[in-house]
């Protein structure tokens, strides 16, 4: 085991298992061998009969749902990871761990708990802070994505867009919206405002924003009673606004609960970029670049975080996610092959490996990919798009209709529809293909007003 010689290792304490088949330590051994050589589905079964014989057996535990979770079956890895945790609360392994299964499985608040004890538990952890920065960006989503659910276009959504605009240093857009929904939300004055003003400074313009600052101070202060999570939120206490949010679920509490995720998000990640140059600072540099769409600087940052972490897989795959934005689909193509082979089951990576492919001119090679994605999530409107214009490409536009027919929900632009056009038109169906071109131009006059 020492000397790295797993295998050798494994035929060994297969033998003495054999022996002493409830000896808890060699179960342990023989797991943690077959672990280290890669063989995580094999270390399942020893590690769980170590567990069984002893339950406050921590390594076994971090072992067993180190193997569920490199082998993909990451609820599985929960159990054995929240025992890790609950057996030794100070071992930062099992507790990141347990903390990047509940990511995964998008239980943000439970990866958020976990990574903010982490970071108490070491506050030059750029690894969890980093995570935890990411557990923020998601809830802030989930909060955002419920108000288009709950007020489609309302002034709530217009304050928030316009805040992700001032990140892409898209200020007079942003300025627009902040007026816009200022118009329609009187009680938000304040906030509005102060959003204006910061606006306006990071344009350079400091005299409109000292104006806009102006006007705050002849507002009513809040009603911190009634008001509660505002009143916090405006304190810096963005914790203690989210806990006073409680189970709300209105608009506006999920503004505020967005707008509070995302500070925490920011405040995480500015962490990150105090501490030493880190995979994670760089992750977080070209995480700024990719939202401003710069991807061509986002890869050079990836690529130096690769680097200083050959392997991690979250990091191999945001390079070559931002090789694929920037167009680079032969130097992507080789990386998202690499992370399917390790991961056989994703649709996710089955798409953009597929993608990739497709991009590249490689349509044959891209059908099967593009096929086991759509298996594996008939869900997924993107892999059903890229599947079909794969089959049209191939000159098999029946095979193409119903993935495009499934997927004209997403079609902003009116490719879709025009593609599905060509489509019913090759298997001769004129009337159909006549009502699609009508819808593909409908489209297109909407766009160019």
């Amino acid at each position: 085991m020492a000397a790295g010689r797993f295998d050798e290792a494994i035929q060994i304490y297969t033998e003495l298992v054999r022996a002493l088949p409830n000896e808890a330590g060699l179960l342990l051994n023989l797991g943690m061998a077959q672990s280290m050589a890669g063989r995580h589905r094999d270390a399942v079964g020893p590690l769980e009969r170590a567990v069984k014989l002893q339950p406050t057996l921590h390594p076994a535990w971090l072992f067993l749902g180190t193997a569920y979770l490199e082998s993909g079956q990451v609820r599985s890895a929960v159990r054995p990871l929240a025992k890790a945790v609950a057996t030794d609360p100070n071992s930062v392994k099992a507790r990141q761990m347990l903390a990047e299964a509940y990511l995964l499985l998008k239980r943000y608040d439970d990866a958020g708990r976990h990574l903010l004890k982490l970071t108490e538990l070491d506050q030059t952890n750029a690894a969890a802070w980093y995570a935890l920065g990411q557990s923020h960006e998601a809830r802030a989503q989930l909060a955002f994505d419920r108000i288009r659910q709950i007020a489609p276009h309302s002034p709530y959504e217009s304050l928030l867009v316009a805040d992700v605009l001032v990140t892409q240093e898209k200020h007079a857009e942003a300025i627009e919206l902040y007026r816009a929904a200022l118009e329609k939300l009187p009680l938000l004055r304040a906030t509005t405002y102060e959003a204006i003003a910061e606006a306006y400074e990071q344009a350079g313009d400091s005299a409109r924003a000292a104006v806009e600052r102006q006007k705050i101070e002849g507002l009513p202060a809040p009603d911190c009673v009634r008001d509660k999570p505002v009143c916090e939120f405006h304190e810096g206490r963005y914790r203690e606004a989210i806990a006073a949010l409680g189970s709300r679920t209105d608009t506006e509490s999920q503004y505020w609960r967005a707008r509070a995720h995302n500070e925490l998000a920011f405040e995480a990640f500015w962490k990150v970029e105090q501490l030493p140059p880190s995979p994670e600072s760089h992750a977080f540099r070209a995480q700024l670049y990719r939202s401003q769409g710069r991807h061509l600087d986002a890869v050079t940052e990836l690529t130096q975080a690769v680097k200083l972490a050959p392997g991690d897989r979250q990091l191999q795959r945001e390079l070559a996610t931002s090789l694929y934005l920037s167009r680079d689909y032969t130097a992507a193509e080789p990386l998202f092959r690499a992370l399917l082979e390790q991961a056989p089951a994703s649709p996710e990576l089955s798409f953009l490996h597929g993608d990739t492919l497709l991009q590249a001119g490689s349509v044959e090679k891209a059908v099967p990919a593009l096929e086991a994605a759509v298996r594996g999530d008939p869900a997924h409107m993107a892999a059903r798009a890229s599947l079909a214009r794969a089959y049209l490409q191939l000159g098999r536009p029946a095979d193409a209709i119903p993935h495009l027919k499934a997927s004209l929900q997403t079609d902003e632009d009116g490719s879709l529809h025009y593609q599905l056009a060509r489509a019913y038109q090759a298997t001769g169906q004129p009337e159909l293909a006549k009502q699609m071109l009508e819808r593909y131009a409908a489209i297109e006059r909407t766009r160019r007003k």
